[in-house]
């Protein structure tokens, strides 16, 4: 049976900021990808356009929430093969089965990390909001100036430590397979 790394729980948050550090390159770059297609090149108006409205309430889902949403998939896969390799990884590799059935609680945790981060994107873009990014400073002018590159990386910021625990404890920890079951060869002796 193979087992688990042993490392300390800082060193494996640590490979995991480090995982996170990549995936967080890879998202930013297929956000700034995905908006530069849809907005330059397609002349949409604005990421702030209306896609449609939330039933029921006052709010709208964006065109920045379905950026955010695309570029958190392409970022979610890379990140858990990483993480499956380098972070929570065994001495042992994994049949492609196995990183299958993994794969489905890591994304699980990723779209809990992804609702908080568009929660907080949505905060920072919204201009009736207090956490509203200074449009001073944040004016679209250039990528470095962009109110939507630093609302997500904020967003993806706060939800790691969270999705980080989570990943350890469920989406990693070994769940062994009846077949992986000892079997207690002893004879048992009857009376």
């Amino acid at each position: 049976m193979a087992s688990q790394h042993k490392l300390p729980g800082y060193l494996q948050f640590g490979l995991y900021a480090l995982v996170g550090g990549s995936g967080f390159v890879v998202n930013t770059v297929a956000l700034y990808v995905i908006n530069t297609v849809v907005v330059d090149i397609w002349g949409k108006a604005s990421v702030n356009e209306v896609l449609f409205p939330v039933p029921f309430t006052h709010f709208n889902v964006r065109l920045y929430h379905l950026f955010i949403a695309i570029s958190f998939l392409i970022a979610n896969v890379w990140n858990f093969w990483l993480n499956k390799r380098f972070t929570f990884s065994k001495k042992d590799t994994e049949e492609l089965a196995g990183a299958k059935t993994r794969y489905m609680p890591f994304l699980v945790v990723g779209l809990f990390g992804l609702a908080v981060s568009a929660l907080v994107t949505t905060l920072m873009m919204n201009p009736t909001s207090p956490f509203h990014l200074p449009d001073d400073v944040f004016d679209d002018s250039s990528a470095i100036r962009n109110r939507l590159y630093w609302a997500n990386a904020a967003g993806i910021i706060i939800s790691t430590p969270v999705t980080f625990l989570v990943n350890k404890y469920w989406t990693f920890t070994h769940r062994p397979k009846p077949s992986d079951a000892v079997r207690d060869e002893t004879p048992v002796e009857l009376p």
